[in-house]
């Protein structure tokens, strides 16, 4: 299915829309939910999503750490994938770098009792305009939000008043 995973279909249901081979093979043909597409679809993009990673050689927490975020708790199945994948290239170097990667979610508990995947940030929508100066949440919410979650990763062991500290520090840089 990995060979089909990036070929769109058109959606029966909905003709302007299309979507991805494994989706339309479970769904349509197979009649499964689709939450069982969905964990599959989750799946092949994470396998890409970790091979992504290890092809730009950043092993660091946040890297890992936001990989983790994207794919949830099913990176299991995709790491395993890959490395099916990478042993039968027979791509030494890439399995050793993917077995690196699972040293360090292991080492740094990125999936361990509270796994990344379900890590909120560490200050909220309603406390950050009022760090940075502005009145209301807006569109530059988004990137800020994603900045503290990386801050987070990079800090695991500093709290809610660090994190604020810095915001505030940083807000000019952040904002442009």
């Amino acid at each position: 299915m990995m060979i089909y995973y990036e070929q769109q279909y058109p959606n029966p249901k909905k003709k302007t829309q299309l979507i991805r081979f494994p989706y339309f093979i479970i769904c349509e043909s197979l009649k499964l939910p689709n939450k069982d597409a969905d964990d599959v679809n989750t799946i092949l993009s994470g396998k890409i999503i970790l091979e992504d990673l290890i092809q730009s050689g950043d092993f660091s927490r946040v890297a890992i750490g936001k990989a983790l975020k994207a794919i949830g708790p099913l990176w299991v199945i995709s790491y395993n994938i890959l490395v099916v994948v990478l042993i039968s290239s027979e791509n030494h170097k890439r399995v050793h770098d993917l077995l690196f990667i699972r040293e360090i979610i292991l080492k740094e508990d990125l999936a361990g009792d509270k796994p990344v995947w379900d890590m909120k940030t560490i200050l909220n929508g309603g406390e950050v305009p009022k760090i940075v100066g502005k009145t209301e949440p807006g569109p530059w919410m988004a990137s800020i939000m994603s900045q503290i979650f990386e801050w987070q990763l990079a800090n695991p062991e500093k709290g809610k008043e660090e994190c604020k500290l810095w915001l505030s520090a940083n807000k000019d840089q952040l904002l442009s």
